[in-house]
């Protein structure tokens, strides 16, 4: 029911949120993807969570 919804994503761990939220696919697995639907959001990231999340430990360490 709200006219307008703002996300703020600033944290590392925002990442994987953030692409599940607004670019999965809209179902009950992820509530917050239901975003999706809403006809006024606005979304403020840091270079931080706007960041590729790291998958594994290999990526992580450099290996990949």
């Amino acid at each position: 029911m709200s006219k307008k919804i703002h996300l703020t994503f600033m944290r590392s761990w925002h990442a994987g949120v953030l692409r599940r939220a607004l670019f999965g696919p809209v179902s009950g697995q992820c509530p917050g993807s239901f975003i999706q639907e809403h006809p006024n959001v606005e979304v403020t990231l840091t270079e931080v969570a706007a960041a590729v999340p790291i998958m594994n430990v290999a990526q992580a360490r450099g290996e990949i």
